[in-house]
């Protein structure tokens, strides 16, 4: 199987279902620990508005596996071998997708603009879900290719983009 074929597979029904209210946790499902504090203080933030946040979006193909793999192995591979959006949020009609970092880098741009392109191929929204990075703190040199990217950049140390 080719990779589109494996993207337009995953992307038959795809839904993110009923989300949750953006409030305070003592854990987030599959965040981080390093990442918790970041999110926590965004969602206490002015910058916070979204209305639903839905947590641990899957996204992407999953690993290859041999043709004669028996079905319980696909169903775990499918489960843990996919990339995992932090969080996506609803704000208004619009979907966000973010990483949340303790420090964001080039890292975190690479992943959350991967991760925003999978996500508007595999779920059928309108307008586009966009890419955004929360973050403690951001190393100021990726705020112009961030703002070039589309990348909106929430820093809880106030820079923002």
């Amino acid at each position: 199987m080719n990779r589109q074929s494996q993207v337009s597979k995953i992307a038959t029904n795809r839904s993110l279902g009923p989300g949750v209210p953006p409030e305070v946790r003592i854990k987030y499902p599959h965040m981080l620990s390093e990442d918790h504090a970041a999110w926590t203080a965004f969602i206490e933030s002015e910058w916070n508005m979204l209305d639903e946040v839905w947590y641990d979006v899957h996204v992407g193909a999953p690993m290859d596996l041999p043709r004669d793999s028996p079905n319980y192995m696909k169903a775990v591979v499918d489960g843990v071998s996919r990339k995992r959006i932090d969080v996506v949020g609803r704000d208004r009609g619009m979907l966000w997708i973010i990483e949340v970092k303790p420090f964001a880098n080039m890292t975190a741009i690479g992943q959350v603009v991967t991760y925003a392109k999978l996500f508007n191929q595999e779920f059928d929204i309108s307008p586009p879900a966009l890419p955004m990075i929360v973050s403690m703190t951001l190393d100021r040199d990726i705020l112009e290719i961030g703002e070039h990217l589309g990348v909106k950049m929430l820093s809880m140390d106030g820079v923002t983009l």
